[in-house]
Order: C-alpha cells, then sequence, then structure tokens
C-alpha cells in the first residue's frame, strides 16, 4: 500500500492525471483482502494489485463511478484465486482525493476514506482531522463521527454508509497490527514467525522494563503477550499492557498461574474490571502441543477478538463469513 501511495502522491503532485480504483465490496474470492487500492497513471502505468490483477480492467476503461466486475469461476484458478466472485470497485481521478490521504498512507498511518458513490465527492479523516468535504456541513459531521469510530475499531476494509438520502462508500486503512511479546523462549520465536505470515510487526523483549517502554506506544489494534514465568517480569509488564491502549493482553500459563498473576495484580491497586481483560490462558483451544501450534493459537485468539468474532467454525455460523 505504501509503495502504491508513494507513486500517486508524485503523480497528483506532479500534475500528471491518474486514475485510482477503490474496492468497496467483494462477495466471493475465497476470501481476499478488500483494503488495497490500483492506480493508473495518464501514461499507462499501474501500481497495486488486487485479485491478482483484476482491477486493471477497471482501469483501463471505465469511468468514474461504482463498476462491478465479475470473475467466474472458471476463471479463478487462472488468475491464482480460490474462487470466482464479484468485484464492486470504485473508480475516481486520483486528484480527487486530498493529497493529505496520500501523504498518510505512504508513511503507513491509519486513515478513512469516505466517498459520495454519485458525486465522487471525497472527505478522509487523517490523524484524527477531518480533509476535504461532502459539501453538507451536517453530513460531514456524520461521516467523520463513523469515520474516526471505524478507526477506532481498527478494522480495515471497505463498508457502505447510508446518510440521509446519500450513500457513501468508506475505505478504512489502518496500521499493522502490532505485537509485543514478552519473555524470549521458543515460543516467542514462534510468535514472530506466525505474525508475519499476518502481515504483523512482532517485537520480543526480555525484561520489564523493555515491556512498558514497548507497550507505551501500541494501539487498541495491538497486543500484548506476556510468555514469562518470572514474577518480577510478569506483574509489571502486565500492569503496564493493561494501563496503556493495547486492545489484546494475553498471558501464557497454567489456571494456576493465572489465579497467582491476578491476585498479585490486585494487591497492586489494578482495577478488576482490567485483571478480567487478561486472556489467559492465552491461546485458542486447538489441541496443539508445539511452539508452532501454540503460536498459532494465540494469533488466533488475536485475530479473533481484534475482529469481534467469537472463535466459532465457519460453517456453524448464520451471518456473513467476511
Amino acid at each position: 500500500m505504501r509503495d502504491v501511495a508513494e507513486h500517486v502522491r508524485e503523480w497528483v503532485q506532479a500534475g500528471v492525471g491518474a486514475t485510482v480504483a477503490w474496492p468497496v465490496r467483494l462477495q466471493g474470492f475465497g476470501g481476499c483482502r478488500a483494503e488495497g487500492v490500483v492506480a493508473r497513471s495518464g501514461a499507462g502505468e499501474v501500481v497495486g494489485s488486487l485479485l491478482n490483477g483484476s482491477l486493471v480492467e477497471a482501469l483501463a476503461s471505465a469511468r468514474p463511478g461504482l463498476v462491478d466486475l465479475a470473475v467466474a469461476d472458471a476463471d479463478a484458478e487462472r488468475r491464482g484465486l480460490a474462487c470466482g466472485g464479484v468485484a464492486t470497485v470504485l473508480v475516481q481521478p486520483a486528484g480527487a482525493v486530498p493529497v493529505a490521504v496520500w501523504d498518510a498512507l505512504a508513511h503507513g498511518r491509519p486513515v478513512a476514506v469516505a466517498v459520495d458513490t454519485a458525486s465522487g465527492a471525497t472527505l478522509a479523516v487523517v490523524d484524527g482531522e477531518a480533509v476535504g468535504t461532502l459539501s453538507d456541513p451536517q453530513v460531514d459531521a456524520d461521516v467523520v463521527a463513523r469515520a474516526r469510530d471505524a478507526l477506532r475499531q481498527a478494522r480495515p476494509g471497505p463498508r457502505s454508509i447510508v446518510v440521509g438520502e446519500r450513500s457513501f462508500a468508506l475505505l478504512v486503512f489502518v496500521a499493522p497490527t502490532r505485537v509485543v511479546v514478552v519473555g524470549a523462549v521458543d515460543l516467542a520465536a514462534a510468535i514472530e514467525e506466525q505474525g508475519r505470515l499476518l502481515g504483523w510487526t512482532v517485537v520480543t523483549v526480555a525484561t520489564a522494563g523493555q515491556a512498558e517502554a514497548a507497550v507505551a506506544g501500541l494501539r487498541a489494534a495491538d497486543a500484548v503477550v506476556v510468555l514469562s514465568h518470572d514474577d518480577t517480569v510478569d506483574a509489571p509488564s502486565l500492569r503496564a499492557a493493561l494501563a496503556g491502549p493495547a486492545g489484546f493482553v494475553g498471558a501464557l500459563g497454567s489456571r494456576h498461574t493465572q489465579a497467582r498473576r491476578a491476585e498479585d495484580l490486585r494487591r497492586a491497586g489494578v482495577a478488576e474490571a482490567d485483571v478480567e481483560r487478561i486472556h489467559g490462558p492465552v491461546g485458542l483451544d486447538l489441541g496443539g502441543t508445539t511452539p508452532q501450534d501454540t503460536a498459532l493459537a494465540i494469533c488466533a485468539e488475536i485475530l479473533a477478538a481484534r475482529s469481534g468474532r467469537s472463535a466459532t467454525t465457519l460453517q456453524g455460523r448464520a451471518a456473513p463469513i467476511h
């Protein structure tokens, strides 16, 4: 995403005509990520990819507005996709998007972009502030509130919102999840490896002082996992994590260890509501035994908590699976 944003920012600043295509809805495609963007310069240079290049077709011929792009199941394998589907894509001139959006995305900062699907009017929330307008102060205020709420939830991807009689595509881009692992053990290395597969940033620290420094800059989308069984490390690390904004705090250990830690935290003045936030023993019940198995279980619980899901099977889920 950063590379795409850097190219678009350069094109816009140089006055080079460019078109961008944002996916606003995906149906099918085997759960492909939907928070990307594809851009095409006036000279025909294309940057970015989604659905293994399928969106380039929308940029090559479509006029600004909403475009439905279908990929049949028979063509999906040829394109390297798990299955076919239909993508609704919003095509618009890159210059219609505030430059501050491209600058923020180029630096990996969280951004929410709201686009009127009828007129193309664009408003964004960058660094907490509104940039641009949808030509109605009341609508602007409502959309900004929803955009800020979406950023607080830290759930990337597109969604549709309606204000009055107007429909908007709200595109949310968040920084990768950051995980602070406390305890330099074999399991920490496995979590780092699993985190890389998910596109997360994982940092391992060994001491309470290092943990306190590392958790200070976390956000609601981030996590802290305590693997140490050293009381001089565990309690201060958990206190620091619970006092900060990290949305997920987990701790390895038996139920006896969890109960002892919880009592130590209460004696240290940690509120009961915060003690109950600890996911411990951390990880989903997947039945694994190796460090790699356990790392998968821990990362799966972090993902479920971040997404607001209960971690049940998709087969038993009645609501949409994506």
